[in-house]
């Protein structure tokens, strides 16, 4: 049974999730894989959610968060018992859609993986998914963009310029930060391009994920039906709702087999 009131519990191995949309959408998914690649009980950690930035607060149909460098996670992250570690650092684009300047993103992702590099025996990054964007018509980027970004500056070249710049300064990143850096798979997305679909998703998490085992990709991870609820109805430590401040105590979930997650 999944409970929100864990007892003291010892974890073998700690997770670390940085991202926005898509870390959101494929959560349970990306739970499951970790459990199967990095022994349970875990300790995750995750700092994710529509439209989230890595440094500015962002706001989605009236929920506020705040940005990722500057969230609850990282004094969280210093005041657990020390544990062998993985990461993942992944939606980087979404500071480029606010009209970020590339260099403050820059600031902000090499403040992030720092810290990660600190802790973090493995650690994953994606680069923006390019290739899919340049390949989606104009009117659909316009029409995605204003459906998911209501309020942010929408200009098509820039962002494919910036996000270009962007995935090069990615790939430096592979030593300085002992990173694996992963490109995404075009067949990974459909209709929506910068969104994996949700018949690709296993697959894909679980080729994301591969570096966290030595380059194996877990076993098929599937969650069942009650833990994928649970882990769905996660809340983060604070966020606002419409102007109004909310807190969820952490970790917010455990699993059955003792794995927590906390939400930040």
């Amino acid at each position: 049974m999944e409970s929100n009131v864990p007892p003291e519990i010892v974890s073998t191995g700690r997770i670390v999730l940085l991202g926005a949309s898509n870390v959101t959408r494929s959560l349970p998914t990306i739970v499951e894989t970790a459990r199967r690649a990095w022994y349970p009980p875990l300790d995750i950690l995750g700092a994710a959610g529509h439209g989230r930035s890595f440094g500015a607060d962002s706001s989605i149909l009236g929920r506020k968060l705040p940005g990722i460098i500057s969230c609850g996670l990282w004094d969280a992250l210093k005041s657990r018992a020390a544990l062998p570690t993985a990461a993942l650092v992944t939606d980087i684009g979404n500071d480029l859609v606010y009209g970020e300047p590339p260099d403050q993103i820059i600031e902000w992702l090499e403040i992030c993986l720092q810290q990660l590099a600190d802790v973090a025996q493995r650690l994953v990054i994606t680069r923006l998914p390019v290739e899919t964007i340049e390949a989606a018509p104009p009117w659909k980027f316009q029409f995605l963009g204003h459906l998911l970004y209501p309020s942010a500056p929408l200009d098509r070249e820039r962002i494919l310029v910036e996000a270009r710049a962007m995935n090069d300064w990615l790939v430096s990143c592979a030593n300085r930060f002992r990173a694996y850096i992963l490109q995404p798979d075009p067949d990974w997305y459909g209709w929506d391009p910068i969104h994996i679909a949700r018949t690709p998703r296993d697959l894909a998490w679980r080729k994301i994920l591969a570096p966290w085992s030595d380059g194996r990709a877990p076993q098929p991870n599937h969650a069942s039906f009650a833990r994928s609820r649970a882990i769905r109805r996660a809340r983060p430590a604070q966020w606002h709702q419409f102007g109004i401040p909310r807190r969820c105590p952490q970790p917010s979930v455990q699993l059955a087999d003792g794995t927590r997650l906390s939400l930040f």
